[in-house]
């Protein structure tokens, strides 16, 4: 029994390390399925980089899990993006990059890009501000005991991660007239195991974003035309 708490410990070290390598590619967002036809808009849209009003900093205290005793410990990620296991591009590319993949495979725009450029209007001008993108990560090893090592072999959660977004999103016509705007508030929370969920601590972010993503969709049905 001695020799198989030790090697759950070891297990969860080189789990704790492993993950703490890793990131997250665009490309982990995967786009719905389409069963009919892209509606054609004989026009062209741009999408501006979101304005970042995030505030604060990250603060990781997860290694302190490791110590016995210690029931667990967490990190707190105001800009995700910053921590080893997030992101590999700014927020306010990823959210640009994801916007852009939707619109693209919902409709056949004369042309659609990202631009940074705030000069020159197109037909639909998308931007707007991102006012929180938030996410605590909890390590949990249930003090590194006997009983820490019947929870993990019993499927309890090892990791816990939680993310906020808050988004604004506003549209502007050709002649600068505001078209469309409105705020979307989600959360995704994602949980890791010994036996579930090893391999998809990657996806919290596009699952958010998707979250986001189908209202926004919804909303534009009757603005893109």
């Amino acid at each position: 029994m001695a020799n198989k708490m030790i090697n759950q410990i070891k297990y969860i070290a080189l789990l704790i390390t492993t993950l703490s390598c890793m990131t997250i590619p665009i490309e982990n967002y995967e786009l719905n399925h389409r069963e009919y036809d892209k509606i054609s808009i004989n026009k062209t849209a741009k999408i501006l980089i979101f304005e970042d009003l995030r505030k604060g900093e990250n603060k990781d205290d997860s290694i302190l899990a490791m110590i016995p005793l210690v029931f667990s410990a967490g990190a707190k990620l105001n800009f995700p993006e910053a921590d080893t296991l997030s992101v590999n591009s700014p927020i306010k590319y990823y959210i640009a990059d994801i916007i852009k993949k939707e619109l693209a495979n919902q409709y056949q725009f004369k042309k659609i890009f990202i631009s940074e450029n705030i000069s020159d209007n197109e037909d639909f001008n998308i931007f707007g501000k991102i006012n929180t993108y938030t996410c605590n990560r909890y390590s949990t090893t249930y003090g590194l005991g006997l009983f820490g090592v019947f929870t993990w072999y019993f499927g309890a959660p090892i990791f816990k991660t939680e993310c906020i977004l808050n988004l604004e999103i506003i549209i502007k016509n050709k002649s600068g007239g505001v078209i469309f705007n409105n705020s979307y508030l989600e959360n995704e929370t994602n949980y890791i195991g010994l036996y579930y969920n090893l391999t998809t601590s990657s996806k919290i972010h596009p699952m958010l974003m998707k979250k986001v993503m189908n209202k926004i969709n919804l909303d534009l049905k009757t603005i893109l035309r």
